[in-house]
């Protein structure tokens, strides 16, 4: 029994090294028509309002999604040729509003001059990591502008706003970049929580980020399993916690407010809609898992039950006839 119980917590312990070495999606976006599309590294997912999901991109490993005003669905797909040529490869895609998918050619090596995110002219931002991260500009013609530089190692991700405005973590810290390219620690020590192992560091504490339609940030704070908000005045607010077993990676804002969330976990990768913080955390696991626990429940109890009867007939001693027992 010990054996088994030591393999158990072996497997679940490589399956988390295995994600944390996949480096999860942060691509969650929304359309006019309120259908919501998330990766999870294999694939592209479709979830309509009514909840049904379906793969609307297949065989695609992209970490980031853009979706333009006329509901057209960009992303990427990055693999290593271990076969043929053992470097890696990509191309670029965009899923039509009519369903039609476009892929560019195949091409060596990383898109250094392509990203998800952009602002509302279609400009695309990237960064160039490094012991010094270069952030650049991209227009429709493929023109590309330095706008900033600095000393920031543990840039990975950033994020854009319809107007222009970038925002990056670096490690456990959120800056934004202003408009003459100087830059504004937004929050210093967001991510508290620590989970540097020998397979991957802070780097990794803080994953999407997006803001609202009052310019307040929101932060997927992996690390601390929550969603921190981050106003205009510096105060920062959990607004989400995930549940046990999932941390979050990603988020937006759909056309009607709700905000939702891209989680993963041992258990997969899966889209929630948020609940507020102030719920308590037996509501908001209850909310995400409400099937599941109640089925387990059911199960305990009635487990309990039988058990209490089994005990108390096997404690329950030999009695003779008239006897009270």
């Amino acid at each position: 029994m010990m054996k088994q119980v030591l393999l158990s917590v072996l497997f679940f312990v490589l399956l988390s090294a295995g994600q944390l070495l996949a480096h999860p999606g942060i691509g969650i976006v929304s359309d006019s028509r309120g259908n919501i599309f998330f990766t999870d590294l294999k694939h592209v997912w479709k979830q309509t309002p009514g909840g049904e999901k379906s793969i609307a991109v297949r065989d695609v490993h992209t970490h980031e999604l853009y979706m333009d005003g006329q509901d057209n669905l960009y992303g990427e797909h990055l693999w290593y040729d271990r076969e043929l040529t053992d470097k890696w490869w990509h191309y670029t895609w965009v899923l039509q509003r009519d369903g039609r998918l476009v892929k560019t050619e195949s091409t060596e090596g990383f898109p250094h001059n392509y990203s998800c995110q952009r602002d509302s002219l279609g400009n695309m931002y990237l960064v160039e990591s490094g012991d010094t991260s270069v952030f650049y500009k991209v227009d429709l013609k493929g023109n590309k502008t330095r706008i900033a530089s600095g000393v920031f190692p543990g840039v990975k991700l950033i994020h854009s706003t319809p107007a222009g405005g970038i925002y990056f973590a670096d490690r456990e810290d959120l800056y934004k970049i202003s408009d003459d390219g100087t830059f504004l620690l937004i929050a210093a020590g967001l991510a508290i929580g620590d989970i540097g192992t020998i397979l991957t560091d802070n780097k990794h504490s803080i994953f999407g980020i997006w803001t609202d339609t009052k310019e307040n940030i929101y932060a997927a704070v992996y690390s601390d399993k929550c969603i921190k908000r981050i106003s205009g005045n510096g105060e920062v607010t959990i607004v989400y916690t995930s549940s046990p077993g999932f941390s979050p990676t990603g988020g937006m804002f759909d056309k009607n407010g709700n905000m939702w969330v891209l989680e993963t976990g041992a258990m997969g990768t899966r889209v929630v809609r948020a609940v507020p913080e102030s719920a308590s955390s037996l509501y908001v696991y209850l909310n995400n898992n409400g099937i599941t626990i109640a089925i387990g429940f059911i199960v305990m109890l009635s487990g309990f039950s039988i058990c209490k009867i089994a005990f108390r007939n096997r404690m329950k001693p030999e009695g003779r006839k008239g006897d009270i027992v």
